[in-house]
């Protein structure tokens, strides 16, 4: 699970881009990309692992929405990022 904070957009064809090195992407929609970088070996190997993660987005403590995210393994996350 990705607790996140609430986007304002709804997500439109969302997909988690990741390499299974330490930087991953989470398209949200066409306007909205959120990067992470340094993700700790433990997640790494998680996010290997899966074919989909749950995105939470919250507003302080309040869950505003959740939904379903495919992982999408590629062979380079930074080539994705401009």
């Amino acid at each position: 699970m990705l607790v996140i904070e609430y986007q304002f957009s709804d997500p439109d064809g969302a997909m988690f881009i990741y390499d299974g090195g330490d930087t991953a992407i989470l398209f949200h929609d066409w306007d909205n990309t959120l990067r992470f970088r340094d993700l700790p070996p433990k997640t790494r190997e998680a996010l290997k692992a899966v074919g989909e993660i749950r995105v939470v987005e919250t507003v302080d403590d309040a869950i505003i929405r959740d939904y379903p995210v495919r992982v999408r393994m590629v062979s380079n996350v930074k080539s994705f990022i401009i």
